[in-house]
């Protein structure tokens, strides 16, 4: 693992903050690259999030399997890359995300792939995608950094 792919995975750990009132997103990863020179922003509509079906895991099985969320991720970022890239899934992580203060919370997979050839620049935090548990990918805004 390099140097680069340890400090974007550090970096991408969940931020679990809520953003101002006036925009009503829930930011879930904010990631500012000083070496690929760009910014992502994980961002869900607040509604969308407190539609989703609560869930804990004390109490039942995620009602998306790892293997789902790794197959969404995996269609997902097939989309953003030629197709005689091969893409790996070497990392799913869950994790809560608290979307109101003082009480309400989701849960994200955190899904994180290799490819050959190694992504440049870019395109490397895309290999970094965010599974709700319903099935539905976030994609990061990327913009570049001032």
């Amino acid at each position: 693992m390099n140097l680069h792919r340890f400090l974007l995975i550090l970096l991408l750990l969940p931020l679990s903050c809520v953003c101002a009132a006036e925009t009503d997103m829930v930011t879930l990863t904010d990631l500012k690259d000083g070496i690929t020179g760009f910014r992502y922003l994980w961002q869900v509509p607040r509604t969308t999030l407190t539609k989703l079906s609560s869930w804990s895991p004390a109490d039942a099985e995620a009602p998306l399997s790892p293997h789902k969320a790794a197959k969404v991720a995996l269609e997902d970022v097939k989309r953003q890359f030629p197709a005689s890239t091969k893409l790996r899934p070497y990392s799913i992580s869950l994790q809560e995300h608290e979307i109101q203060s003082g009480g309400g919370a989701v849960w994200v997979y955190y899904v994180s792939f290799d490819s050959k050839p190694e992504a440049k620049g870019k395109q490397k935090s895309l290999l970094e995608v965010l599974v709700l548990l319903d099935g539905s990918v976030v994609s990061p805004i990327v913009t570049p950094l001032k």
